[in-house]
Protein backbone atom coordinates (compact mmCIF):
# COMPACT_ATOMS: atom_id res chain seq x y z
CA UNK A 1 0.00 0.00 0.00
CA UNK A 2 1.30 3.41 -0.72
CA UNK A 3 0.69 6.57 1.16
CA UNK A 4 0.97 9.84 -0.43
CA UNK A 5 1.53 12.86 2.00
CA UNK A 6 0.57 16.39 0.72
CA UNK A 7 1.63 19.28 2.46
CA UNK A 8 -1.13 21.88 3.49
CA UNK A 9 -0.89 25.30 1.80
CA UNK A 10 -0.05 27.78 4.38
CA UNK A 11 -2.83 30.29 5.32
CA UNK A 12 -1.41 33.11 3.03
CA UNK A 13 -1.74 30.73 0.17
CA UNK A 14 -4.95 29.78 0.90
CA UNK A 15 -5.91 33.58 1.33
CA UNK A 16 -4.28 34.47 -2.17
CA UNK A 17 -5.55 31.25 -3.73
CA UNK A 18 -9.31 31.99 -2.65
CA UNK A 19 -9.04 36.02 -3.79
CA UNK A 20 -7.64 35.17 -6.86
CA UNK A 21 -10.40 32.35 -7.33
CA UNK A 22 -13.22 35.02 -6.42
CA UNK A 23 -11.83 37.26 -9.28
CA UNK A 24 -12.12 34.89 -11.75
CA UNK A 25 -15.58 33.94 -10.63
CA UNK A 26 -16.28 38.04 -10.50
CA UNK A 27 -15.11 38.33 -13.70
CA UNK A 28 -16.68 35.22 -15.53
CA UNK A 29 -20.65 36.25 -13.96
CA UNK A 30 -19.58 39.87 -15.59
CA UNK A 31 -18.71 38.19 -18.61
CA UNK A 32 -21.80 36.09 -19.36
CA UNK A 33 -24.08 38.77 -17.98
CA UNK A 34 -22.93 40.64 -21.03
CA UNK A 35 -22.92 37.73 -22.93
CA UNK A 36 -26.50 37.17 -22.48
CA UNK A 37 -27.92 40.53 -22.48
CA UNK A 38 -26.05 40.82 -26.26
CA UNK A 39 -27.93 37.66 -27.35
CA UNK A 40 -31.27 38.92 -25.69
CA UNK A 41 -31.42 42.11 -27.91
CA UNK A 42 -30.04 40.09 -30.97
CA UNK A 43 -33.06 37.35 -30.32
CA UNK A 44 -35.42 40.95 -29.76
CA UNK A 45 -34.23 42.36 -33.32
CA UNK A 46 -34.20 38.93 -34.88
CA UNK A 47 -37.94 38.39 -33.54
CA UNK A 48 -38.84 41.88 -34.34
CA UNK A 49 -38.20 42.06 -37.53
CA UNK A 50 -40.15 38.75 -38.80
CA UNK A 51 -42.83 39.05 -36.95
CA UNK A 52 -43.39 42.35 -38.77
CA UNK A 53 -42.20 41.21 -42.11
CA UNK A 54 -45.97 39.71 -43.80
CA UNK A 55 -45.56 37.27 -47.05
CA UNK A 56 -48.44 37.34 -49.21
CA UNK A 57 -49.29 34.91 -51.71
CA UNK A 58 -51.75 34.63 -54.37
CA UNK A 59 -52.39 31.23 -56.17
CA UNK A 60 -53.56 32.05 -59.58
CA UNK A 61 -54.84 29.19 -62.15
CA UNK A 62 -51.80 29.96 -64.52
CA UNK A 63 -49.55 30.33 -61.68
CA UNK A 64 -48.27 32.05 -58.43
CA UNK A 65 -47.62 35.95 -56.41
CA UNK A 66 -45.22 36.49 -54.00
CA UNK A 67 -45.41 39.96 -51.85
CA UNK A 68 -42.85 40.69 -48.96
CA UNK A 69 -43.77 43.34 -46.98
CA UNK A 70 -42.38 44.87 -43.70
CA UNK A 71 -45.02 47.64 -42.39
CA UNK A 72 -46.00 49.46 -45.80
CA UNK A 73 -42.43 48.74 -47.30
CA UNK A 74 -42.47 46.09 -50.22
CA UNK A 75 -39.17 44.15 -49.68
CA UNK A 76 -39.66 41.83 -52.29
CA UNK A 77 -42.13 40.50 -55.00
CA UNK A 78 -42.39 38.42 -58.29
CA UNK A 79 -44.57 36.19 -59.41
CA UNK A 80 -44.07 32.68 -61.80
CA UNK A 81 -46.13 30.97 -64.43
CA UNK A 82 -46.94 26.95 -64.17
CA UNK A 83 -43.60 25.28 -66.05
CA UNK A 84 -43.18 21.90 -66.92
CA UNK A 85 -42.83 19.82 -64.32
CA UNK A 86 -40.23 16.42 -64.94
CA UNK A 87 -42.48 13.45 -65.83
CA UNK A 88 -41.27 10.20 -64.78
CA UNK A 89 -42.32 7.13 -65.68
CA UNK A 90 -43.61 6.35 -62.31
CA UNK A 91 -45.11 9.27 -61.51
CA UNK A 92 -46.73 10.36 -64.85
CA UNK A 93 -47.67 13.76 -65.74
CA UNK A 94 -47.97 16.38 -63.19
CA UNK A 95 -51.36 17.99 -62.31
CA UNK A 96 -51.90 21.91 -62.22
CA UNK A 97 -51.75 22.14 -58.40
CA UNK A 98 -48.51 20.06 -58.65
CA UNK A 99 -47.38 22.80 -61.04
CA UNK A 100 -48.09 25.70 -59.05
CA UNK A 101 -46.89 24.29 -55.72
CA UNK A 102 -43.63 23.80 -57.94
CA UNK A 103 -43.61 26.81 -59.39
CA UNK A 104 -44.28 28.90 -55.71
CA UNK A 105 -41.58 27.09 -54.36
CA UNK A 106 -39.29 28.15 -56.79
CA UNK A 107 -40.41 31.62 -56.38
CA UNK A 108 -39.97 31.62 -53.25
CA UNK A 109 -36.02 29.94 -53.41
CA UNK A 110 -35.36 32.95 -55.91
CA UNK A 111 -36.43 35.74 -53.66
CA UNK A 112 -34.93 34.04 -50.91
CA UNK A 113 -37.88 34.39 -48.69
CA UNK A 114 -37.56 31.95 -45.60
CA UNK A 115 -39.51 33.59 -43.00
CA UNK A 116 -42.11 35.81 -41.85
CA UNK A 117 -45.58 35.63 -41.59
CA UNK A 118 -47.42 34.02 -44.60
CA UNK A 119 -50.92 34.88 -45.35
CA UNK A 120 -52.71 34.05 -48.54
CA UNK A 121 -55.94 35.22 -50.57
CA UNK A 122 -58.32 32.72 -51.69
CA UNK A 123 -60.05 32.70 -55.32
CA UNK A 124 -62.62 35.63 -55.88
CA UNK A 125 -65.29 32.46 -56.56
CA UNK A 126 -64.20 30.74 -53.61
CA UNK A 127 -65.63 32.97 -50.36
CA UNK A 128 -69.46 32.99 -50.80
CA UNK A 129 -70.12 36.59 -49.42
CA UNK A 130 -73.40 37.11 -47.50
CA UNK A 131 -75.27 40.67 -46.28
CA UNK A 132 -78.12 40.11 -43.80
CA UNK A 133 -80.32 43.08 -42.55
CA UNK A 134 -81.32 42.32 -38.86
CA UNK A 135 -83.68 43.64 -36.58
CA UNK A 136 -83.01 43.89 -32.70
CA UNK A 137 -81.52 40.90 -32.22
CA UNK A 138 -80.39 40.19 -28.10
CA UNK A 139 -76.62 39.70 -28.54
CA UNK A 140 -76.82 35.78 -27.00
CA UNK A 141 -78.78 34.85 -29.97
CA UNK A 142 -77.37 36.76 -32.87
CA UNK A 143 -74.55 34.12 -33.96
CA UNK A 144 -77.65 31.14 -34.23
CA UNK A 145 -79.82 33.93 -36.12
CA UNK A 146 -76.53 34.73 -38.24
CA UNK A 147 -75.51 31.64 -39.21
CA UNK A 148 -78.99 30.20 -40.00
CA UNK A 149 -79.35 33.17 -42.55
CA UNK A 150 -75.83 32.28 -44.27
CA UNK A 151 -76.84 28.32 -44.49
CA UNK A 152 -80.59 29.04 -46.03
CA UNK A 153 -78.76 30.66 -49.05
CA UNK A 154 -75.82 28.66 -49.60
CA UNK A 155 -75.53 24.87 -51.14
CA UNK A 156 -73.36 23.57 -48.42
CA UNK A 157 -74.36 22.06 -44.50
CA UNK A 158 -72.32 23.46 -41.46
CA UNK A 159 -69.99 21.12 -41.34
CA UNK A 160 -68.87 21.62 -44.97
CA UNK A 161 -68.21 25.12 -44.01
CA UNK A 162 -65.91 27.88 -42.37
CA UNK A 163 -68.30 30.51 -41.77
CA UNK A 164 -66.96 34.07 -40.06
CA UNK A 165 -68.90 36.93 -39.45
CA UNK A 166 -69.38 40.87 -37.98
CA UNK A 167 -72.31 42.69 -37.38
CA UNK A 168 -72.91 46.32 -36.78
CA UNK A 169 -75.86 48.89 -35.97
CA UNK A 170 -77.83 50.27 -39.03
CA UNK A 171 -80.18 52.85 -38.02
CA UNK A 172 -82.59 51.05 -35.82
CA UNK A 173 -81.78 47.78 -36.62
CA UNK A 174 -78.52 45.94 -37.26
CA UNK A 175 -76.25 44.34 -40.80
CA UNK A 176 -74.11 41.69 -40.35
CA UNK A 177 -71.38 40.37 -42.97
CA UNK A 178 -70.86 37.41 -43.42
CA UNK A 179 -68.10 35.20 -45.32
CA UNK A 180 -68.44 30.84 -46.04
CA UNK A 181 -65.99 29.25 -47.48
CA UNK A 182 -65.73 25.65 -48.24
CA UNK A 183 -63.67 23.58 -45.97
CA UNK A 184 -62.60 21.62 -49.20
CA UNK A 185 -61.19 24.58 -50.65
CA UNK A 186 -59.28 26.12 -47.60
CA UNK A 187 -58.02 22.45 -46.56
CA UNK A 188 -56.29 22.32 -50.32
CA UNK A 189 -54.75 26.03 -50.26
CA UNK A 190 -53.09 24.94 -47.34
CA UNK A 191 -51.80 21.52 -48.29
CA UNK A 192 -50.57 23.41 -51.11
CA UNK A 193 -48.70 25.92 -49.51
CA UNK A 194 -47.07 23.56 -46.97
CA UNK A 195 -45.99 21.51 -49.78
CA UNK A 196 -44.37 24.89 -51.11
CA UNK A 197 -42.59 24.85 -47.76
CA UNK A 198 -45.10 28.21 -46.49
CA UNK A 199 -46.90 27.61 -43.66
CA UNK A 200 -50.26 30.09 -43.97
CA UNK A 201 -51.21 32.06 -40.71
CA UNK A 202 -54.22 33.10 -42.10
CA UNK A 203 -56.11 33.44 -45.37
CA UNK A 204 -58.07 36.40 -46.40
CA UNK A 205 -61.04 37.33 -49.41
CA UNK A 206 -59.51 38.55 -52.55
CA UNK A 207 -62.71 40.67 -53.10
CA UNK A 208 -62.51 41.60 -49.74
CA UNK A 209 -58.78 42.87 -50.06
CA UNK A 210 -59.57 44.31 -53.68
CA UNK A 211 -62.68 46.23 -51.71
CA UNK A 212 -60.67 47.60 -49.24
CA UNK A 213 -57.49 48.16 -51.69
CA UNK A 214 -59.86 50.74 -53.69
CA UNK A 215 -60.39 53.09 -51.28
CA UNK A 216 -64.07 54.04 -51.62
CA UNK A 217 -66.78 53.53 -50.03
CA UNK A 218 -68.79 52.60 -52.87
CA UNK A 219 -68.00 51.71 -56.61
CA UNK A 220 -66.78 48.72 -58.80
CA UNK A 221 -63.59 47.60 -58.73
CA UNK A 222 -62.46 45.82 -62.03
CA UNK A 223 -60.01 42.99 -61.67
CA UNK A 224 -58.08 41.20 -64.48
CA UNK A 225 -55.48 38.56 -65.10
CA UNK A 226 -54.63 36.65 -67.56
CA UNK A 227 -56.96 34.45 -67.59
CA UNK A 228 -60.42 36.04 -66.07
CA UNK A 229 -61.84 39.16 -65.89
CA UNK A 230 -63.90 40.10 -62.98
CA UNK A 231 -65.61 43.27 -61.24
CA UNK A 232 -66.53 43.54 -57.45
CA UNK A 233 -69.46 45.89 -56.28
CA UNK A 234 -68.54 48.04 -53.10
CA UNK A 235 -70.51 49.43 -51.23
CA UNK A 236 -69.30 50.51 -47.42
CA UNK A 237 -66.27 49.20 -47.94
CA UNK A 238 -67.58 45.77 -48.21
CA UNK A 239 -67.70 43.49 -51.27
CA UNK A 240 -71.35 42.96 -52.24
CA UNK A 241 -71.55 41.19 -55.34
CA UNK A 242 -68.93 39.77 -57.36
CA UNK A 243 -68.81 38.57 -61.22
CA UNK A 244 -66.10 36.51 -63.13
CA UNK A 245 -65.47 34.81 -66.18
CA UNK A 246 -62.67 33.57 -68.42
CA UNK A 247 -60.95 36.17 -70.27
CA UNK A 248 -61.33 36.32 -74.12
CA UNK A 249 -58.13 37.83 -75.14
CA UNK A 250 -56.94 39.77 -77.05
CA UNK A 251 -59.11 43.01 -78.88
CA UNK A 252 -62.25 41.45 -77.52
CA UNK A 253 -60.91 41.49 -73.81
CA UNK A 254 -62.05 45.85 -73.18
CA UNK A 255 -65.50 44.92 -74.75
CA UNK A 256 -65.65 41.88 -72.84
CA UNK A 257 -64.73 44.01 -69.64
CA UNK A 258 -67.50 46.50 -70.55
CA UNK A 259 -70.29 44.11 -70.62
CA UNK A 260 -69.23 42.27 -67.66
CA UNK A 261 -69.34 45.83 -65.55
CA UNK A 262 -73.05 46.65 -67.65
CA UNK A 263 -74.29 43.32 -66.34
CA UNK A 264 -72.95 43.93 -62.66
CA UNK A 265 -74.58 46.94 -62.87
CA UNK A 266 -77.75 46.17 -63.93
Amino acid sequence: MRLTLRRKPSAPAQAAQSQAGGVETRAGKRLMTRLSRWLGRQARTVDEALRRRTIAISMETDGVRVLVVRGREVLAWGTACMGTVHETQEEGAATDEQQRVAALRALLDRLDVKYGRVVSDLPLYAPLERHIRLSKVARRHLESVVLSEVLESIPFSQSEVDIAWQSRKNGAGQEASATAVAKATTDGLVRSLREARARPAATYSRAAALARAAGVADGIVAHLTSDSLAVVLVRDHLPRVVHQEAQPGGDAAPRAMAELVARAVE
